[in-house]
């Protein structure tokens, strides 16, 4: 019996050709946006969003993907929850992206009830492709701030399979490594060891070097499997299950390999998707090198 963590998308993210390349290695699933209807299925034609090409993405991914109809009413609840944001936003970075990072909120916050068959129990985390995307629906606090929301951030640097001139060839690579019982143990592993972080089992500063090795195992795995990687700094931000816990980590703990802080977003009238007390990813993002004020090489 296992427990598995699902990151949520965009109806646009199955456009880039190698974008789920990292994305089948840091989730058990990606949980993908489809048209509910035929009808709807023309709105997305008209819209460019490529329903046709989705249905080749889905196919490839076979079970790692699990297909969300977007209906009416996740419609309903994205247009409310943008009609909230144009009255409260102020800052206008990243307008562009903010449409597709609420389409991702919202699907993370739609629990699966049907779990697949040996799982029981499904974190589900908005999944950003970028630091620029996350930023399109948190406001990162570059100083202190006693009315901002507080957020435990986790780094680790992964290999991912570098980027073949047929990247379909470079993602089917990846979806057989994501599917080996040896990468799956590596990345359970990394994962518990987050949840134990998150959920204050473990003290920050006595489990760097337990995350470095995680982290070794994991990339040893990835680097024997394919012929070439390249690394990247993926995130994890969840909220911080003990108050205690924010004075630990004033300065961030960095490694080789791994980061571990507390940060602060501006907050916006609306529930925001990081809550203090919650003892689960809340969102995740990956970036090259870098995280707000820290630079990361």
């Amino acid at each position: 019996m296992t427990r598995e963590r699902w990151g949520t998308f965009s109806v646009i993210d199955h456009k880039d050709f190698s974008a789920f390349i990292p994305e089948v290695l840091l989730y058990d699933r990606l949980v993908i946006p489809v048209p509910y209807n035929e009808e709807d299925r023309q709105r997305w034609i008209k819209k460019a969003w490529d329903p046709d090409l989705l249905d080749k993405r889905l196919e490839t991914l076979g079970d790692l993907a699990v297909p969300s109809k977007w209906d009416e009413a996740q419609q309903q609840t994205f247009h409310q929850r943008m009609e909230q944001l144009e009255k409260v936003r102020f800052d206008t970075k990243n307008i562009v992206e903010l449409p597709y990072q609420v389409t991702r909120m919202i699907l993370a916050e739609q629990k699966p009830i049907n779990l697949p068959e040996g799982v029981t129990h499904v974190a589900v985390v908005a999944a950003y492709q970028s630091e620029k995307d996350f930023e399109a629906d948190f406001i990162l606090k570059e100083e202190s701030d006693d009315q901002a929301l507080l957020g435990l951030l986790l780094g680790q640097k992964i290999a991912v399979p570098a980027k073949e001139d047929n990247t379909n060839e470079g993602l089917l690579s990846a979806i057989d490594l994501a599917k080996s019982a040896e990468f799956k143990q590596m990345r359970r592993s990394l994962y518990k060891w987050q949840d134990d972080v998150i959920g204050n089992k473990i003290h920050p500063k006595n489990a760097l070097e337990e995350m470095d090795q995680l982290i070794d195992e994991y990339n040893a795995c990835v680097k024997k499997a394919v012929r070439k990687v390249y690394y990247k700094y993926a995130f994890t931000v969840a909220g911080i299950a003990l108050a205690g816990l924010a004075g630990t980590l004033v300065n961030p703990l960095a490694s080789a390999g791994a980061l571990l802080s507390i940060v602060q977003f501006a907050t916006f009238d609306r529930k925001p998707a990081v809550n203090a007390g919650e003892s689960e990813p809340a969102a995740m993002f990956h970036d090259i090198n870098r995280i707000g004020k820290w630079k990361l090489y």
